[in-house]
């Protein structure tokens, strides 16, 4: 397949907010990742794209730019981060 490319189209979205959550204490904790999404799920926020560290220390994900305060605020809600 030389002078082949196997990459057929690139494409992007610019209108996407990215909301990470990062901490120690996700790592080799279960169910970390299920609580997050749940509770962006809970207010009808559609994920784009998820991507996690090897470090297991983070957990990124995509969503609609005029979602991402709502994604986070939902987040905050889950983990009691808000009374921190």
């Amino acid at each position: 397949m030389l002078g082949k490319s196997i990459i057929q189209e690139v494409s992007w979205d610019e209108d996407v907010s990215v909301v990470s959550a990062v901490g120690a204490g996700m790592k080799g904790t279960p169910g970390v990742a299920a609580r997050i999404f749940e509770a962006v799920a809970k207010k009808n926020i559609n994920v784009v794209m998820i991507a996690q560290g090897s470090s297991e220390l983070n957990i990124s994900f995509l969503v609609k730019r005029k979602q991402g305060p709502q994604a986070v605020r939902a987040i905050h809600e889950e983990f009691n981060l808000h009374s921190i």
